[in-house]
């Protein structure tokens, strides 16, 4: 059986909506893993040739439905 919180949640509680404010890219990398984020963008800027435009973002900061919207608008 699992309980459940009748308690409203408070203001604290709830997340606020975040703009990454990127500008739209040809390839997008999503992930949760900075580890990769980090090693992506340090083999981009080790690549000599000319490369598709490429934009990195953690996915935890979309958590937001509206976050989720605006980086589909601005980004995506």
């Amino acid at each position: 059986m699992h309980l459940l919180s009748a308690a409203a949640a408070g203001g604290a509680d709830v997340e606020e909506a975040v703009d990454l404010d990127q500008s739209p890219g040809e390839i997008l990398v999503l992930s949760a893993a900075d580890t990769e984020l980090a090693c992506l963008a340090r083999a981009r800027a080790a690549c000599e040739v000319p490369l598709p435009s490429l934009r990195l973002a953690n996915i935890l900061k979309l958590s937001h439905p509206y976050s989720v919207d605006l980086y589909v608008e601005k980004t995506v």
